[in-house]
């Protein structure tokens, strides 16, 4: 624990140390950040001078800067977030930030059943970028990190996240709506989320989407640059290593849960992942330290 004293408030917060799978993504890397997939939580984290690759997560993302500047590189443009600005990204939308100029900024994640309602009405955008109005501002500052118990924490936090969402749209905020690649894998990575647990193939996603299987195809290795099974494998086994973390279930209870038919099966492709076998993994790997005591 540590504790951030600003504008009179004094807040205590853990850092969120995200563990991230590579994806290869325009050239580069992108990052799987599979506890803030995973999760299900609200969760706090102060950052300094901090720079991200690309990366992509299931849930939202609220930055608030307040000292300094960062840029965030999304849909194709690079975009400047000043001191006092809010910075709202969609879930499943790609992503990366670097430092503009020496910056400090809290970092929100949280699901989006938190905001159900704002995303269901806004799930086309990839972000909202805008200044909030003062009241919304204080609300943030003092609610968001008071200690209450987990019950009333949650609906304060709701509350305060839909002042925002309120703040975002009066504001006439700076925002993007999704292009054809963007809002392909947004689809993708959404169904992905929600059906890698069950016996998912190529096809079923390509007619959910109305594509022809071998145009999904194409279309799936352009922006992923892996086929299909590879990327599914990807995030099957982040959610198996997130379970291997954080319960007491056993290998084959995990295999079973994360979507693979057999522990043989789970067991390759976890040691081509990782390098390792997962009782190995589970025994070698130190645990996160997770700021979301919200559910």
């Amino acid at each position: 624990m540590f504790s951030v004293y600003y504008k009179s408030i004094v807040f205590s917060i853990c850092f969120v140390y995200n563990n991230r799978k590579k994806v290869r993504f325009e050239g580069g890397i992108m990052h799987h950040q599979e506890i803030n997939s995973n999760s299900g939580h609200f969760s706090g984290t102060y950052f300094e001078n901090t720079d991200f690759d690309f990366h992509f997560h299931n849930s939202y993302e609220l930055i608030y800067v307040t000292e300094g500047a960062l840029i965030i590189e999304i849909g194709g443009l690079s975009i400047t977030v000043n001191k006092d600005e809010f910075f709202l990204i969609s879930p499943c939308v790609a992503h990366s930030l670097k430092a503009a100029d020496k910056y400090k900024c809290f970092i929100n994640i949280f699901p989006k059943d938190y905001i159900n309602v704002f995303f269901s009405e806004n799930m086309e955008k990839l972000y909202f970028h805008f200044t909030p109005d003062a009241d919304t501002l204080e609300m943030y500052l003092q609610e968001m990190y008071n200690k209450h118990s987990n019950k009333i924490k949650k609906y304060l936090v709701i509350s305060c996240l839909y002042s925002i969402c309120q703040s975002a749209l009066m504001s006439k905020p700076s925002l993007q709506s999704m292009t054809k690649d963007s809002n392909f894998l947004f689809n993708v990575n959404k169904i992905i989320s929600e059906k890698f647990k069950t016996d998912i193939k190529r096809k079923d996603i390509a007619d959910m989407l109305h594509y022809d299987e071998h145009y999904f195809s194409n279309m799936f290795s352009k922006n992923f640059n892996m086929n299909f099974r590879e990327y599914l494998n990807i995030i099957r086994i982040s959610y198996a290593k997130n379970l291997l973390w954080h319960s007491n279930m056993n290998i084959t209870e995990i295999a079973l849960e994360s979507g693979f038919k057999s522990i043989r099966n789970f067991n390759s492709v976890f040691k081509a992942q990782t390098g390792m076998i997962p009782t190995k993994y589970k025994k070698e790997k130190t645990h996160e330290t997770i700021f979301a005591a919200y559910e």
